[in-house]
């Protein structure tokens, strides 16, 4: 997963916009646990009557007590009198599943009209409501599960004139926190609260699990592990909360108490498990602390095992884990924000968008568990439920941060894809081959090159039918093609004769291979096509400069040894017709000889002056730009299986003769051409330093060291049935030493050869 973190890397800095919206979701965060906060302050300070306030005050009026077994009865409680009950509204964690939690309510007095009293308590079981009345108390009842009393918590309705003014005992069985989070209001308000607040909990829900199918998404896509735990986290958050606000048992799963329970209790130590594990991912943990990453990655695997456990205590009706599930997470949170902080040092944006984006998060994350490990705090309803506020907002911060990042990133990627296809193009054009591309059907996708002008080939049409089209007696080379095609096997060098748009002849070479998708699967074929008649050309152009510098070679040997001969001659001659000044017959015949001679010097003269190769390019340029212009004209004479890889330094000097410098590279790049038998690697380097060396490789057969050795002498060659000359090396080895430079050769039979060219100092008229 080499791009694992790309969209991170690379998209550090968010849009403007995106930067914008997060701000904003944060202050409405931060407004809505606000009013939460003082909601209740500025109903109680508004000095309206009880009956027009949305909640009845009941702030020091709930007095709380814990039945550890649940066996007592009113009975009971009512002749243990005031003494059983103390003025605690939270009693934390229920220290067993079926521990009994009684509130005894003072009601003030009320005026006239229906009224409703709430225990939010989602996670209560069995809820019973005493009034007091003349013969004792009246028992209402709700029963989790109940068709009559489907709601997410107890709600009980009742007149007014019935409560007002009266002591009320509230009774309620629960494996889960015991709070004192009882509401009296009038029933429609309460009815309206109540829908309010479920339309919430159920958009909110959509919301997540909307976001959760989005990145989800882009993780399998992307093989993502950091999508994924973010994934993670909003799944397990969001099941959590449909469990713990009673949704997933009324509104779901009507009845099923066990299944919320255990989704709720297992969910919650889940988002322990993924968040430490986005924090990996996100905070790139293990590219600057492998041991810090194994220690988390350890931590989330055991809050894994733990959330198993709580799985199976709530299955078999054990409560351990639940008692100490509040340190656990306070744990994770602790250490979640310490490797942020530690991170500040190592990866400082993402550090700072860590602490911003979950800081809604894990502040309301820790009110909530400060209710169950410090009761005497209260049962303050901001601490309760600011956490599906905050964690909401931090997960949308997340989502926004995703999709600018991802947006970001699919800018960046097509702008590559855009490059990366102009330049494959521009080589394309620059090169003597042409490029195809078809689907596994045979059908064109792609085309580049210069060949597919002349034959009309298209994309969306047939491969084979449309070579067919211009193709002249080729059927056995096109059904070999058609069968490679449809077996999936490649092919290489298979001739065509086409005729092009000006009805002229030409041979082309198409080579083909199966090509695979990311998955490796074979989604289609492509290779190249070669005019091989343009190629011919150029090869038969270069076989003749080779045959006329040797022949010219020859003549200046032949001219020289011929000069060596005349020069006495003529000397002689003239000496003779000095000293035979009276024999008129003999002075006749000296000049008659040295005429002659005269003659034969012309006509050696104008041999060599024949035979010579002139130089197209006398430009003398820095041997790098020579080098580099000479082999963009070798280039496109060598054969598609043959590779010419350069790797020039920048040098001012030596400076060379531009068409000298073509001459050596065409002979040496012809050697080693042959030496790997038209299919291989050849290699071309020029270092630079004192003494600058120019390298040509290549991977062929290699030679012997006698063979090496005699190289470079004239009319040497390993090739007399195939037309060898022996002077190509002795016309590189001349140039050479007019610049100055000396070659040898470095070869290993079987391991290829190195021609290595070293310049002195002041060569070449540096």
């Amino acid at each position: 997963m080499a791009d694992r973190f790309y969209w991170i890397h690379e998209s550090q800095r968010l849009s403007k916009g995106g930067l914008r919206l997060i701000w904003l979701m944060l202050m409405a965060c931060l407004a809505i646990i606000f009013i939460l906060a003082v909601r209740d302050d500025i109903v109680s300070l508004s000095g309206r009557p009880a009956a027009e306030r949305d909640e009845i005050a009941l702030a020091g009026r709930i007095m709380s007590a814990v039945d550890p077994d649940g066996s007592l009865r009113l009975q009971d409680i009512l002749e243990q009198g005031d003494s059983f009950f103390g003025d605690i509204a939270n009693r934390g964690v229920s220290p067993a599943p079926t521990a009994a939690f009684w509130l005894r309510i003072e009601v003030p007095r009320l005026d006239p009209g229906e009224y409703g009293i709430s225990l939010e308590l989602t996670r209560a079981r069995d809820t019973d409501l005493f009034i007091p009345r003349d013969d004792g108390h009246r028992q209402m009842q709700w029963r989790r599960g109940d068709w009559s009393s489907l709601t997410r918590y107890p709600i009980f309705a009742l007149e007014g004139e019935d409560i007002a003014g009266k002591t009320l005992y509230l009774r309620t069985v629960t494996g889960s926190s015991m709070r004192a989070m009882l509401h009296l209001r009038p029933l429609q308000v309460l009815i309206g609260d109540y829908s309010l607040e479920s339309v919430t909990l159920g958009i909110l829900s959509g919301v997540l699990l909307g976001l959760a199918v989005y990145i989800g998404v882009m993780a399998v896509t992307l093989r993502d592990r950091l999508f994924g735990s973010l994934v993670g986290v909003i799944v397990a958050f969001t099941c959590y909360m449909l469990a713990d606000r009673g949704i997933l048992d009324t509104h779901i799963l009507p009845g099923a108490e066990t299944v919320a329970r255990l989704v709720s209790l297992s969910a919650t130590i889940l988002i322990y498990a993924a968040l430490l594990t986005f924090t990996r991912y996100w905070l790139d943990v293990r590219s600057w602390s492998k041991g810090l990453d194994r220690a988390l990655n350890i931590a989330a695997i055991a809050f894994g095992l733990l959330a198993a456990e709580t799985a199976r205590e709530t299955l078999v009706g054990e409560q351990f884990v639940r008692l100490f599930s509040a340190f656990a997470g306070m744990l994770a949170l602790v250490i979640c924000l310490a490797v942020a902080v530690v991170a500040l040092w190592r990866t400082r944006t993402r550090a700072i968008l860590f602490l911003l984006g979950w800081s809604p998060a894990i502040a309301t994350a820790f009110l909530r568990l400060a209710l169950d490990l410090f009761p005497g705090i209260g049962a303050s309803v901001l601490f309760a439920n600011a956490l599906y506020v905050g964690a909401t907002a931090s997960l949308l911060c997340y989502g926004v941060l995703v999709s600018d990042s991802l947006q970001h990133r699919e800018r960046r990627l097509r702008q590559r894809a855009e490059l990366m296809e102009t330049r494959f193009r521009n080589f394309a054009d620059s090169a003597a081959d042409s490029f195809w591309e078809t689907t596994a059907q045979g059908d064109i996708t792609y085309l580049e090159g210069p060949q597919f002008a002349d034959l009309s080939l298209e994309v969306g049409q047939p491969l084979v039918p449309s070579l067919a089209a211009v193709a002249r007696h080729s059927d056995s080379a096109l059904a070999h093609i058609r069968r490679c095609l449809e077996e999936g096997e490649p092919f290489r060098d298979v001739a065509l004769a086409v005729l092009d748009h000006d009805g002229k002849s030409r041979e082309v070479l198409i080579s083909g291979t199966f090509a695979r998708d990311s998955r490796g699967r074979v989604s289609g074929f492509a290779g190249t096509l070669v005019d091989a008649t343009e190629r011919d050309a150029h090869l038969q152009q270069s076989t003749r400069r080779e045959k006329m510098a040797a022949l010219g070679q020859l003549a200046a040997y032949v001219a020289h040894e011929i000069n060596n001969l005349l020069h006495p001659i003529m000397s002689f001659s003239r000496q003779a017709r000095r000293r035979a000044q009276d024999d008129h017959e003999t002075v006749r015949l000296m000049d008659t000889v040295i005429e002659l001679s005269q003659d034969m010097r012309d006509i050696v003269a104008s041999l060599r002056s024949t035979t010579a190769v002139e130089h197209q390019d006398t430009t003398r340029l820095p041997i790098s730009t020579a080098l580099r212009r000479s082999l963009d004209t070798v280039r496109p004479i060598l054969p598609p299986r043959i590779a010419l890889k350069a790797d020039i330094a920048e040098l001012e000097c030596p400076e060379i003769h531009a068409g000298e410098m073509l001459q050596v590279m065409t002979n040496l790049v012809a050697n080693a051409m042959r030496a790997i038998d038209n299919e291989g690697v050849i290699e071309v380097i020029l270092e630079g330093g004192a003494t600058p060396r120019l390298v040509v490789r290549d991977n062929g057969s290699g030679m012997s060291d006698d063979v090496a050795s005699r190289a470079f002498e004239p009319f040497f060659t390993t090739r007399p049935q195939s037309g060898g000359t022996g002077l190509g090396l002795s016309v590189v080895a001349g140039l050479l030493k007019s610049w100055g430079a000396t070659a040898r050769i470095e070869s290993v039979s079987g391991q290829g050869t190195s021609v290595v060219i070293a310049f002195a100092q002041g060569g070449a008229g540096s």
